[in-house]
């Protein structure tokens, strides 16, 4: 659009431009005579008192002027608004003697010529059409653009001249848009050439004409190119990105609103903010401790007109809290404040950071408190970290880092043997890249002390990148080291003293170590066994035991090669039978004379109870079945007298109804619902009878479990227009048939224990333990009163009223067993009106 009002100061006639608010903004030379001519005062605002007739309207007006002289002058103004907001008013002198038609002719021909030098002295190509698309008029830069002659031109239409256009209904079609729009835009490739044009709608006259503007933009591709890429990565941002873009506009410190707000804000937060309301704060439930920071912060910013940078907590619907920042910069047009940004979702960056904050307190914690000198170097030996166990001083400490053991050695005046020998190893460890210990002894105070210390390089892809120092005093250790042999008699105290039987024998059975325990568990004393057949001594009833005792070991390969544990009916002196518990160990790699180490326990009484457990248990399993059988037997048999009383009721219902009285009708329908009530009890005692564990386990998949149930209750569930949710749920080992039961009599219990006035929904979820899966099915049901909460699990045990919930009160039971056969738990949590949570457990192994 052109709006360059410069151009004016050429104009014939005086030209002032105004805006809106009636202030002079722009005026030619050609006024400043005009006022020069009137009176001698040089503001310019003085010709608005010269002609107060100035109106903001499209009009031609005639004011009578005095001028300098004393003579009584009439000017013409002529005022032309401006689609970009301001209005152009040209001023001329009326001559008498010429007639006002030819003056306005004139004044039309001289604007013309102007118009036109002017227009062929811009930089872009302008094209004039009339509404049938005819060319009025060419520019010299549009002639040059678009190879146009002036022989050419002549009556030339706008489709011919320029192919965005097919034919004259393209023309006419296209030329409507501009009723609804100012302006149409396009470009065009002519040759490898880049043009762009820009169509506007001109009324002149009361004649309609049509503006083209066109501007070569061949060179621009490339950034138009790279503006498109830009402006496709935004728009992906804002679809993709996890950020929110905003722009609040700013009315004052306490009053502020967004002009706009990505929809992603929702989708990220759960929050909807509203454009144009300036109390979006109170949507926004910033955290209690976060308030008074964000308001402080946002006010700083506006008030200072700074960037806009924040960090907090928002509390969710849910409870959840959710890390966010803020990042926006401040736009001021015309006096007002305008913050654009985006705010992040940081929950993830933020629990990392105070994760990493707490590794790295937890390091420091351990680095610095760990019993031992740890260091960092680089590359060359130099230190980059050393904790005070290293260097207690912190001075010489900071001082060190960036130097090495021979700076160290250098500044205290030392030898510096160690440090040639450290590095040494240093060297070492970095060609061999492997860990390289050794130990450093020194004299402290006329006491030898020894220190450990090892060298870990680091390598990334093959690069050697630093290397870890690790020292420790182990003079202790040392010490304890050289008095081993004068402890050895406290080794015999501690097999003594055992309260197990330890005996140790050579390769041919042969003892030669026999404890106090040993001697109480068979009765022998050690001088009576010492160098006797350990076989032969506690099972004399074998024969003589002539192989190499390793070969124990060659026949039970599943034991480790240096233990192996038996289990042996044995023989005390008095002749009496015990059993045994045997563990050998290798004491010695000594291949031509090995030492084994025998750890004997007396498990008789062990074993007496494990035989008795191990009957009743067999008592218990033939009985459970007993009763199952029972409980079958007697479910099934109850089946016919039920048929035959249900039938008999009917046919009395059909015959004899209507002979009865009102009290007789009563109890006969008070026997038939009974019977019906009982064989429904009996079916379910069935059912619950026929859940057992000897069904086939199979890997199944729980979302297809899931998918089938729904299907089933296809009808509970759209009458009541539940809404049932799952995760992605495991595949696991399991009875497929019983847990399909469990899920079903759950859901339809959810689905029938739901609130008439709420819309029910229900989600399934799971998650993974060591041993188990835990499942839960959530509602937002009536609830249960935690009283009941043990008593729903008993067969046929029922809460509620039976005339506004159906059932046999055997679903829950059926639960149960299901999930007790599955080696599991089932449980509630449940709220009143708020709904309930049922969690069970299957274990992973059944």
């Amino acid at each position: 659009m052109l709006t360059n009002f410069d151009l004016l100061e050429y104009h014939p006639f005086a030209s002032i431009v105004l805006d809106l608010d009636g202030k002079i903004v722009f005026s030619n030379k050609k006024t400043k005579l005009l006022l020069q001519e009137i009176t001698s005062k040089e503001d310019i605002e003085e010709i608005k008192s010269l002609f107060p007739l100035f109106t903001f309207h499209e009009t031609i007006q005639n004011h009578s002027v005095v001028d300098k002289q004393g003579n009584s002058v009439t000017y013409q103004t002529e005022t032309t608004k401006y689609e970009n907001g301001f209005y152009i008013v040209f001023i001329q002198k009326i001559i008498k003697n010429i007639a006002i038609s030819k003056r306005k002719q004139v004044l039309i021909e001289q604007r013309y010529k102007v118009f036109e030098d002017f227009i062929n002295t811009i930089k872009e190509g302008v094209l004039v059409f009339d509404s049938n698309g005819r060319l009025q008029f060419t520019n010299k830069k549009a002639n040059n653009l678009l190879g146009i002659t002036k022989v050419s031109s002549k009556n030339r239409l706008v489709w011919e001249l320029i192919d965005y256009f097919n034919d004259e209904i393209d023309w006419k079609k296209n030329i409507e848009l501009l009723s609804s729009q100012k302006i149409i835009k396009f470009i065009l490739n002519r040759k490898n050439n880049y043009y762009q044009f820009e169509i506007q709608k001109k009324n002149y006259e009361n004649q309609f004409f049509y503006l083209f503007i066109v501007n070569n933009i061949t060179k621009k591709v490339k950034d138009t190119l790279i503006i498109k890429d830009q402006l496709h990565e935004i728009d992906f941002y804002h679809n993709n990105f996890p950020a929110a873009f905003f722009q609040l506009k700013v009315n004052s410190i306490e009053e502020t609103y967004f002009e706009y707000i990505s929809e992603s804000f929702e989708k990220i937060f759960g929050v909807r903010l509203v454009t144009n309301q300036p109390n979006w704060g109170n949507k926004l439930l910033l955290h209690e401790d976060d308030v008074k920071t964000f308001k402080e912060t946002k006010n700083k910013a506006i008030q200072n007109r700074t960037q806009f940078n924040y960090s907090g907590r928002i509390v969710l619907n849910d409870g959840k809290i959710t890390w966010f920042e803020v990042n926006a910069i401040p736009i001021v047009r015309n006096k007002t404040v305008t913050f654009k940004g985006i705010i992040q979702n940081i929950t993830e960056r933020k629990n990392a950071e105070i994760d990493l904050n707490e590794k790295r307190f937890f390091n420091d914690t351990v680095l610095y408190n760990i019993p031992a000198d740890i260091a960092f170097f680089d590359k060359d030996h130099n230190y980059l970290f050393i904790n005070p166990k290293g260097i207690t001083n912190e001075t010489t400490r900071n001082w060190l880092i960036g130097k090495n053991d021979f700076d160290y050695c250098k500044m205290k005046g030392i030898d510096d043997t160690l440090a040639t020998i450290r590095r040494g190893y240093f060297d070492q460890a970095v060609k061999t890249r492997k860990q390289v210990d050794w130990v450093d002894e020194t004299n402290k105070e006329g006491k030898k002390t020894y220190i450990l210390r090892r060298f870990h390089p680091i390598f990334n892809e093959n690069k050697f990148i630093n290397m870890i120092g690790y020292g420790i005093d182990i003079s202790e250790l040392k010490n304890l080291q050289l008095k081993l042999d004068d402890t050895q008699h406290q080794k015999e105290l501690i097999l003594k003293s055992s309260q197990i039987g330890i005996v140790i024998i050579e390769n041919d059975w042969s003892v030669t170590f026999w404890n106090p325990q040993a001697e109480k568990i068979f009765g022998w004393k050690s001088d009576e066994v010492m160098g006797n057949n350990l076989s032969l001594i506690i099972f004399p009833k074998i024969e003589k035991v002539k192989y190499d005792i390793r070969d124990y070991f060659k026949k039970n390969k599943g034991q480790s090669e240096n233990k192996k544990n038996f289990e042996f009916t044995a023989i005390t002196k008095e002749k009496n039978e015990i059993t045994i518990e045997l563990t050998i160990v290798n004491a010695d790699d000594n291949k031509i004379s090995p030492k084994f180490i025998v750890f004997i326990n007396d498990v008789t009484e062990r074993k007496s109870r494990e035989r008795e457990i191990q009957f009743q248990n067999d008592m218990l399993i033939k009985q459970n079945k007993e009763l199952e059988q029972f409980n079958f037997v007697t479910s099934h048999d109850l089946q016919e007298p039920l048929t035959s009383l249900i039938g008999y009721s009917n046919m009395l219902k059909e015959d004899y109804f209507d002979k009865l009285d009102d009290e007789g009708k009563l109890f006969l329908d008070f026997i038939s619902n009974s019977a019906i009530r009982m064989r429904s009890l009996i079916s379910g005692l069935l059912e619950y009878n026929r859940i057992y564990k000897n069904k086939e386990t199979d890997i199944y998949d729980f979302n297809e479990l899931i998918s089938e149930v729904i299907d089933d209750l296809h009808s509970s569930i759209l009458n009541r227009r539940a809404i049932i949710t799952y995760d992605n749920l495991p595949t696991i080992k399991c009875y497929p048939v019983f847990c399909r039961q469990l899920l079903q009599n759950l859901i339809s219990n959810a689905i029938k224990f739901s609130k008439k006035s709420t819309r029910s929904k229900i989600n399934i979820s799971a998650k993974e333990t060591r041993e188990k899966w835990i499942f839960s099915v959530k509602d937002n049901g009536i609830g249960i009163e935690e009283k009941y909460f043990e008593q729903i699990f008993i067969i046929f045990r029922r809460i509620n009223n039976k005339d506004d919930y159906q059932g046999n009160g055997i679903g829950l039971a059926h639960c149960k067993k299901i999930v007790e056969i599955h080696n599991g738990e089932i449980w509630v949590n449940s709220t009143p009106n708020v709904g309930s949570t049922f969690y069970f457990t299957i274990n992973k192994n059944i």
